[in-house]
């Protein structure tokens, strides 16, 4: 449900029915036959609508189901949960009289109550937030003792201060965890990695800088058993996470700008990032970009590259990424040059100008170097779209 509101669609239907689980236990949301775009207007001059299905309606969709928001799912989600743990149907007024039920925890009844608001503006402010208060509640009871111990087996002195929430991702090389701090009841995210890496040397070098575009890094340990970077966790999610279409220009070129900015500032500490992608771009709860994983995707290569050339793969990575932003599209190079796909010839002409100095042969044009792109960016800054 995060997902599908990071990318501006409503289900409009949530209910019991169009939530399936497979024989592994993976949960799936099904059925957006009615779902819609939020676009945040209305039209008084139209007749009211109802869809969906009323038992689990929001008070705003059962008055007119085109004057939703993603709040109003959020709604019908708390209905879904307070029937799961109430083991009850959800009275047709829409009042909860009574506690869920005698062993749900205090903090998660306040969270349905909250989903149940009638107002929009009181019920949590995204799914996100709704996930990451369950997985509190929760404790990561589904992880198991013995991958947790496992997760913490390069600095097991962490598991006194962290408790681990979640499993966000895992590979050969490591894992992503969700960690929340005990003491101080916040979340972050740790990364660990089976061997020393530069993403670790590059970690234990932005511990001691910080800037307002690069995800902070909280902490590095380690031992001969592998090691652990703890960062900053950024509840807007990723770039990866809001691209089912192509965004806006301005849009995108508001990301690349803190993007470039991030990168100036690392490179001005010889620190380059080697494996930018829209999973590693994030933002915060208030829209703000932080780019994050310098260094991780560290090919063992890296560290014999010249700090020349790593800085010139990284801007090309910029250009790549904002290609993909408002394309859809990986760009195609082909003998030196971009072959551009069909819809570029749809861009305003001065961002396809931007796009063809990431890419072009030719020296005199070509940026080399994240203090040309922001310049350019600048000259782009009345740009008629």
């Amino acid at each position: 449900l995060a997902y599908a509101h990071k990318n501006g669609v409503i289900h409009r239907d949530i209910k019991p029915a169009n939530i399936l689980v497979d024989k592994e236990g993976h949960v799936h949301v099904a059925d957006f036959g009615i779902a819609r775009f939020y676009d945040g207007e209305g039209d008084a001059d139209r007749k009211p609508e109802r869809l969906g299905t009323p038992s689990y309606m929001s008070p705003e969709q059962l008055k007119d189901s085109r004057a939703v928001s993603f709040e109003s799912d959020i709604y019908s989600l708390g209905v879904v949960m307070a029937e799961m743990f109430s083991g009850r149907r959800f009275p047709k007024n829409h009042v909860l009289a009574s506690p869920l039920a005698p062993d749900v925890p205090e903090t998660l009844e306040r969270l349905v109550r909250q989903c149940l608001e009638p107002l929009p503006e009181n019920r949590p402010a995204s799914a996100e937030l709704i996930m990451n208060r369950l997985l509190t509640v929760s404790q990561g009871a589904h992880i198991g003792e013995a991958r947790k111990k496992q997760a913490m087996g390069a600095a097991p002195a962490m598991e006194e201060i962290f408790a681990i929430l979640d499993i966000i991702r895992e590979s050969d090389q490591g894992a992503l965890y969700l960690l929340r701090h005990k003491e101080k009841d916040r979340l972050l995210v740790a990364r660990t990695f089976r061997n020393m890496s530069r993403g670790v040397q590059a970690a234990r070098m932005l511990m001691n800088l910080r800037h307002e575009g690069i995800v902070a890094v909280q902490g590095v340990a380690g031992n001969s058993s592998g090691h652990i970077v703890v960062m900053e966790y950024l509840d807007g999610g990723s770039l990866a996470d809001r691209m089912v279409m192509p965004l806006h220009v301005r849009e995108a070129l508001r990301i690349l700008r803190s993007v470039v900015q991030a990168l100036q500032f690392a490179h001005a500490n010889r620190i380059t990032h080697g494996n930018l992608t829209p999973s590693n771009v994030l933002f915060t709860e208030t829209d703000a970009v932080k780019t994050g994983d310098f260094a991780m995707n560290d090919s063992g290569d890296d560290a014999e590259k010249d700090l020349g050339l790593r800085i010139q793969e990284d801007v090309l990575a910029c250009g790549a990424l904002f290609y993909t932003m408002v394309l859809g599209f990986s760009p195609v190079v082909e003998d030196g040059n971009l072959a551009p796909h069909k819809p570029f010839k749809s861009l305003p002409r001065d961002v396809r100008h931007l796009i063809a100095r990431f890419f072009t042969s030719r020296k005199d044009i070509r940026f080399t170097a994240m203090g040309q792109v922001l310049a350019a960016l600048d000259q782009m800054h009345g740009i008629k779209l």
